[in-house]
């Protein structure tokens, strides 16, 4: 929906300068059931957001509502965001270290659930279409023409 250029792990530091702590980012796994399998979900925990955007000339709007699903007509479930913080993981050898991997990947507000996001979703959706179909789309006449400037408000969660 949105494209930044702001790098994960310091928008992780922004996050942790505000006095947030960061949780776990959400997964979700396919477990036996019988003859097929089941899906074990495990939601992001971490301090709850309000993302907002901001374009000029208009009111600030919550990041749910440029998000559908046009198949069935509804809205996204109006729900805070969880600064979960990516995960850190060794670096393959010979590189010494480790690495914040939303820095690899380029995960910052994740709708679906990677795992790697910085901040999630609340509700766990799994990246697989086995497993959650791929009915979330982008509400293109809620948003501005693509290449106008916004700003993502990040925020703790208040009730709406």
């Amino acid at each position: 929906l949105l494209a930044t250029e702001v790098v994960p792990s310091r928008l992780h530091a922004a996050l942790l300068l505000l006095g947030l702590q960061p949780g776990a980012p959400g997964s979700w796994r396919e477990v036996p059931k019988g003859d097929s399998f089941g899906v074990e979900r495990v939601p992001p925990r971490g301090p709850r957001l309000d993302l907002l955007v901001r374009v000029a000339g208009r009111p600030d709007v919550p990041l749910d509502r440029w998000i559908h699903d046009p198949v069935a007509n509804r809205d996204f479930p109006a729900q805070p965001w969880i600064f979960g913080g990516s995960l850190m993981r060794p670096n393959r050898p010979p590189e010494p270290g480790e690495h914040y991997v939303a820095d690899r990947t380029g995960s910052v507000v994740g709708i679906v659930t990677f795992g790697d996001e910085v901040i999630g979703c609340a509700d766990v959706f799994a990246d697989r279409t086995e497993v959650d179909a791929a009915s979330w789309q982008a509400r293109t006449p809620a948003m501005p023409p693509a290449g106008t400037p916004a700003v993502l408000v990040i925020r703790a969660h208040r009730d709406r």
